[in-house]
């Protein structure tokens, strides 16, 4: 069997897992399902699986990214995610992390405290009907 082979089987397997859960664990369709999108490999892998299924629900995918702003390039992550996300098809979102984020989450470490925001910001961006991947 080559890799490709392989690596297709793969994605469908997890393509058909990730819809059984859908139906098993959501008893009534979100209207959108939003997907914290670095544009890293896992977020990534979660990003195509989402693609994948995203013809067979009723819900629609939106990939939201976090510009934290804590490098001078991270606009530059940003733009590299929206191109992964046109590629892969899917609406794209970026919100911007307004001022500091160990400011606003203090007692925490940096990563922490960029977490914390970042999961603020797509809660804030989830509307009744919506969830969170």
């Amino acid at each position: 069997m080559s890799q490709s082979n392989a690596s297709e089987r793969i994605a469908r397997a997890v393509q058909q897992r990730l819809l059984r859960a859908f139906h098993a664990d959501l008893p009534s369709p979100p209207e959108r399902i939003l997907v914290g999108f670095s544009g890293g490999a896992d977020s990534l892998a979660l990003a195509l699986m989402f693609a994948r299924i995203a013809p067979a629900i009723p819900s629609t995918v939106d990939l939201v990214h976090v510009d934290h702003r804590l490098r001078p390039d991270s606009g530059e992550d940003a733009e590299s995610a929206r191109a992964l996300a046109a590629t892969i098809g899917l609406p794209f979102l970026l919100r911007t992390v307004q001022g500091n984020v160990r400011s606003v989450h203090p007692g925490v470490g940096l990563e922490e405290a960029a977490r914390r925001e970042r999961y603020r910001l797509l809660a804030a961006e989830c509307g009744p009907g919506d969830i969170v991947a």
